[in-house]
């Protein structure tokens, strides 16, 4: 009787727990692909966002003034500022090889300009917009998205602004979007790798005694809350001890969240020219850092920067040059950093420095060795031709009572009285250096 139930109880738990714990991970699996999916398209969307920011803070530096529909006789010309537009693709084209994503601008509900073709490479210039999106955008003056938007053959993920002039008039939109296919493989390469090991996960614990099995249960259930909170695009949650410690399949599952996470974070956080923060994540690091700030009775210094004659750079040597000289200085900006201190791009050629716990003395030092550095870089051109850089800083300080805006304000007015100096400038509380 002992052998029989002995036996009986080797059969029966395995079998007890592989019934629950396969309907748990279809659970599993259909939760994490869902969350999956709505992470994807939220970093996709996030991206393409990004993406427009930078499209318009360009034209808004390259060209100012307001955009201009301008039509004498059958032809029609878009503008920016005093600058047509209507047939310039080099950076749009350039943008587009970059970032994978293609760019429209339209006047009204009408292609201007595009990096969009059809099957014979011709750009789907003239061609309109669909009414919904007139509809959502133009009418009720909003940005919006579009998971599966149907232009010419192909299927888009895109995201829609408006474009506004000085006067708030909406004259036209601008649309960045990528192919819905893409997002989808995206999705697929992640999610079926996924499923693949969560089910290998499930038949493995069949073989194994019931602590192992409920200590599996508690692993996957790790795993679970890592996927779940990856979703919710909480990326500094990595599985825990009770999945890493492992050495098997849920082991590898926590890895690869790991990487999913990295590379989430790298696109979420990171400008992808320089490598340093973006500026929406730098909003977040500025608020945490003065808050600890205002917590602890500690300064943080904040120092914006510029390039300056940067415009001057690109118009001469081209864009490629002026890329490779804001990758140098974000290079520098990385290799200089100090204690608790981080840099982002803010936009363009400007930069955000935060030192933590350094009060406005010791923020000025840590500027003036980053000056000298950068004023030391030769930057070689494509002709041949050695570039000098200089860079005007705006500095200031607070111990986390004033708000980030109004700090990040207050260093560029700095900032803006060095370049009114002459530039190549270090300006703190109203001094220029």
């Amino acid at each position: 009787m002992k052998k029989k139930y002995k036996s009986s109880v080797y059969k029966t738990i395995p079998a007890l727990c592989i019934v629950p714990l396969f309907l748990f991970g279809i659970l599993m699996m259909a939760i994490c692909g869902a969350r999956l999916s709505t992470a994807m398209h939220q970093q996709a969307e996030g991206r393409l966002q990004a993406i427009a920011d930078s499209i318009l803070l360009t034209y808004d530096t390259m060209y100012p003034g307001d955009y201009r529909f301008v039509k004498s006789g059958k032809v029609a010309a878009f503008y920016k500022g005093e600058k047509e537009i209507t047939g310039e693709y080099e950076y749009l084209d350039r943008m587009k090889v970059a970032v994978g994503a293609e760019i429209t601008f339209f006047y009204q509900d009408t292609r201007m300009i595009t990096t969009m073709k059809d099957a014979e490479g011709n750009r789907l210039v003239g061609t309109g917009a669909n009414s919904i999106i007139c509809r959502d955008v133009l009418e009720k003056d909003h940005e919006e998205f579009y998971h599966n938007m149907q232009v010419g053959d192909g299927y888009y993920l895109g995201y829609y602004r408006p474009l506004h002039n000085e006067d708030g008039r909406s004259i036209g939109m601008l649309a960045v979007s990528m192919p819905a296919d893409e997002v989808h493989r995206s999705i697929n390469r992640v999610r079926i790798p996924l499923i693949v090991l969560i089910i290998l996960g499930m038949l493995l614990t069949g073989l194994f005694a019931s602590v192992y099995v409920r200590k599996l249960v508690f692993a996957m259930n790790g795993v679970q809350r890592s996927l779940s909170s990856v979703a919710k695009g909480e990326l500094d949650h990595e599985p825990g001890y009770e999945v890493m410690s492992r050495n098997d399949e849920i082991a590898e599952m926590g890895r690869m969240i790991i990487v999913m996470q990295n590379s989430l974070r790298k696109l979420i956080e990171r400008d992808a020219l320089t490598e340093l923060y973006n500026r929406r994540y730098a909003n977040v690091r500025l608020q945490n850092m003065f808050e600890r700030a205002r917590e602890e009775g500690t300064e943080c210094c904040v120092i914006m920067g510029d390039v300056d004659y940067f415009k001057r750079i690109n118009d001469t040597y081209g864009h490629d040059t002026g890329d490779v000289v804001l990758k140098e200085i974000g290079r520098v900006m990385k290799q200089n950093l100090a204690g608790k201190s981080f840099a982002a791009r803010w936009g363009g050629e400007e930069f955000l420095l935060v030192y933590g716990e350094c009060s406005l003395e010791e923020g000025v030092l840590h500027v003036q060795k980053l000056a000298e550095i950068i004023s030391g870089l030769e930057i070689l051109s494509k002709n041949g031709e050695t570039i000098k850089l200089t860079m005007t800083f705006g500095v200031t300080s607070t111990d986390g009572e004033s708000s980030p805006e109004e700090v990040i304000r207050i260093a560029d007015e700095r900032l803006y009285a060095g370049k009114e100096a002459g530039r190549n400038r270090i300006v703190a509380e109203g001094s220029v250096e």
